[in-house]
């Protein structure tokens, strides 16, 4: 069961799942990724697909008539314990930024504030206590030439997400799994999926904030 939201990232993300089968969905928002899916035969047979909001194209708003699709409120799509008892959730997001203590900022970006929190945390912490839950935050490694993976402390805007809301960070270059990790295996992780030409400083920052943690 794939959570999503709204965007180039998560579109993406369920194109490549095309060729998979039985996939349910349970999100509060979706878009036109989803159409893929549906035109591939990807979701699973009967009411797989329960949401509460469809943002996108003529043409989603035309393959929702179907017997997929079940429209409910808030306080279904984003309830906790309904999302705890989901087995295998998958909460797929995306985000502004990354540091290296795997903390995500998905509020704000150069310009200012674009959004508030949204139900990513309320997904996160579903996932965490549904059977083989899986978080992933799935992002460019960088924008306008600037790296999205950033130093302790640079992040933009408050933290939308902890470190502890996060398994997986995902960018072109590969992916960082955070779980089990100390501090220093976490900062490694992600800087290894970095842009190159914005690792060698996102050690050198590393290492200077890390004379301040002391680990096990």
């Amino acid at each position: 069961t794939l959570q999503t939201g709204l965007g180039r990232i998560p579109d993406a993300v369920l194109s490549a799942l095309a060729a998979h089968r039985g996939l349910r969905l349970h999100s509060g928002l979706i878009g036109d990724g989803v159409l893929a899916l549906i035109r591939a035969g990807a979701l699973a047979e009967g009411p797989s697909a329960l949401v509460g909001v469809a943002i996108g194209s003529p043409a989603l708003y035309d393959a929702l008539d179907t017997g997929h699709f079940q429209f409910r409120p808030v306080s279904v799509t984003h309830d906790a314990a309904t999302l705890a008892g989901i087995d295998r959730l998958v909460t797929i997001n995306s985000a502004m930024a990354v540091d290296l203590f795997g903390q995500v900022f998905a509020e704000s970006g150069p310009g200012g504030f674009q959004s508030g929190p949204g139900g990513a945390s309320d997904y996160a912490r579903g996932a965490r206590q549904s059977a083989g839950g899986l978080r992933i935050i799935a992002m460019p490694s960088c924008a306008k030439g600037g790296s999205r993976i950033v130093a302790p402390g640079e992040g933009p805007g408050p933290v939308s997400l902890s470190r502890f809301d996060v398994d997986c960070i995902i960018t072109e270059h590969g992916i960082a799994d955070l779980r089990f990790k100390t501090y220093g295996q976490r900062a490694a992780a992600l800087i290894g999926i970095a842009a190159p030409e914005h690792r060698e400083a996102l050690d050198i920052a590393w290492r200077d904030s890390a004379r301040h943690i002391q680990e096990d």
